[in-house]
C-alpha cells in the first residue's frame, strides 16, 4: 500500500514535468502619421507600451538608441 501511494504521487509530479506550455503569439504595432507643423511633442510609457505623438524620425532615433543629436547625421532638416 505504501508503494502504491508513492507511485501515485511520483506519477503526478513526473506527469506535470512533461507538459508543454504554448506561448501566445505576440506582435508589435506602429502607426505613423503626418503631424501638423508647430504641434507639441508628447511621449509616455505605461504598461509596457510607449506612445510618441508629434516626434520626428530623428527624435525617435535619439530616444530609441540613447544617442545624442550630434551622433546622428543626415536626413531632412
Amino acid at each position: 500500500m505504501r508503494y502504491a501511494r508513492f507511485g501515485l504521487i511520483a506519477g503526478m509530479f513526473c506527469g506535470s514535468a512533461f507538459t508543454q506550455t504554448v506561448a501566445l503569439p505576440t506582435f508589435d504595432v506602429a502607426s505613423i502619421k503626418l503631424a501638423a507643423p508647430g504641434e507639441t511633442s508628447i511621449y509616455r510609457f505605461e504598461h509596457g507600451r510607449a506612445t510618441f505623438v508629434n516626434f520626428s524620425l530623428k527624435d525617435l532615433m535619439l530616444v530609441g538608441w540613447h544617442v545624442l543629436p550630434f551622433q546622428v547625421s543626415g536626413g531632412p532638416a
